[in-house]
């Protein structure tokens, strides 16, 4: 009995591993798809990318954002009164909403042309009715008297004078303008400019300010991706032969180069390289093993 059962023991035995044999044969890739996983599962690729140290000129800006004055109508409105208007001795070339020029005619009174001694709009025309005549309120805006007013930070005021040059960036274009006053008192950490108006703006306009604090002829700048931060600290890893070395950086002002629709960010280092060095950046690049996954599950 014992002898039986192991003879079909041993039978059971050879017909699973001749079924196990044909199943092979005919269809091997069940078998493999697991280690076929494994060796064909995407696996992230260091990329190493390299960037040399440029050297050229720097142009140190400071840039802030600014307004038109406002809330001071006395400043910058300025109201003409007639008495005694009748429709003979009196008529207005101009209407509300126009420009008016220094010493253009805008009206007539009694045979006289009348003018202003600024550029002005013409914001509001008034009729009153009196007892026994009229009388006119003609309201202009002065853009003479108008002005950008800005809040410079204190660390700059050294290097800002009525001779630093300053650009206006109002609606998507520059002009130049000049610092007309620069205050003595500070408030918040900053002191008051006044800017002149490079165009006719409505007062309460935003704009931004750019001054131009130096030029420096030969500064060391980098792409930003180059470098990298740890707390207050600025590090980046240089060639050194066959190996990378790991240097502190002292950086200096940001700035951008727009090629066509492409805008570059640079930083600008004081100390910590020179200009022949070249600094590595190790990337995880999972593109061309994302493609390759892509590619065997289609």
């Amino acid at each position: 009995m014992k002898r039986q059962i192991i003879l079909i023991l041993i039978l059971i035995l050879f017909i699973a591993g001749l079924i196990f044999g044909i199943i092979y044969l005919t269809n091997p890739h069940l078998f493999s798809s697991a280690s076929d996983d494994n060796n064909d599962k995407p696996q992230d690729q260091i990329q190493i990318i390299k960037y040399p140290i440029q050297e050229g000129e720097i142009v140190h800006t400071y840039e802030i954002d600014a307004q038109v004055i406002s809330g001071a109508p006395e400043i910058y409105t300025t109201e003409i009164r007639v008495d005694g208007i009748t429709d003979s001795n009196f008529s207005l070339l101009k209407n509300k909403g126009d420009l008016v020029s220094p010493a253009e005619v805008f009206y007539k009174y009694k045979n006289k042309d009348c003018s202003v001694d600024f550029n002005g709009l013409i914001v509001d025309i008034i009729y009153e009715q009196l007892e026994s005549s009229k009388a006119v309120i003609i309201k202009l805006l002065n853009y003479d008297n108008l002005f950008i007013s800005a809040n410079i930070d204190i660390d700059k005021i050294d290097r800002i004078n009525y001779d630093t040059p300053v650009k206006v960036i109002y609606n998507g274009s520059e002009s130049e303008a000049k610092i007309i006053t620069i205050g003595y008192e500070i408030l918040d950490k900053k002191l008051p400019v006044s800017i002149s108006l490079p165009e006719k703006m409505y007062p309460g306009t935003p704009v931004k300010l750019i001054f131009t604090l130096g030029v420096q002829k030969a500064g060391l700048y980098v792409l930003e991706d180059a470098i990298y931060q740890d707390g207050e600290n600025y590090f980046a890893d240089i060639e050194n032969g066959t190996e990378t070395k790991q240097v502190k950086l002292t950086i200096g002002q940001r700035f951008s180069v727009e090629e066509g629709e492409v805008v570059f960010k640079y930083i600008e280092i004081l100390s910590g390289v020179s200009k022949d060095d070249m600094i590595i950046v190790e990337k995880i690049d999972s593109l061309g093993s994302q493609i390759k996954e892509n590619l065997n599950n289609e």
